[in-house]
């Protein structure tokens, strides 16, 4: 498993046209809204809704997780694989 140097903490909700970007894993208190984008090279935790884009292991770690208190994504990505 790659070991990853930074973890970034987001205390607020993402709006509509919000983009948050992290080279390591991501931590979310708060939701995700639909039109929102979180991208991160290594796992996604969102400590509320995700109800928007994530992608976990953007750079191709295909071992990377996206765990939510509530999971209904318009779009779930993890390294190359894609889902709805």
């Amino acid at each position: 498993m790659p070991g990853y140097s930074d973890t970034a903490l987001i205390c607020r909700h993402l709006r509509s046209g919000q983009k948050v970007f992290c080279e390591g894993n991501l931590v979310i208190l708060g939701d995700i809204n639909p039109g929102a984008e979180v991208v991160a090279g290594g796992n996604i935790v969102v400590m509320g809704s995700l109800r928007g884009l994530a992608h976990a292991g953007a750079f191709g770690d295909e071992r990377a997780i996206i765990s939510a208190y509530r999971l209904s994504p318009t779009q779930l990505r993890i390294a190359n694989h894609i889902t709805r």
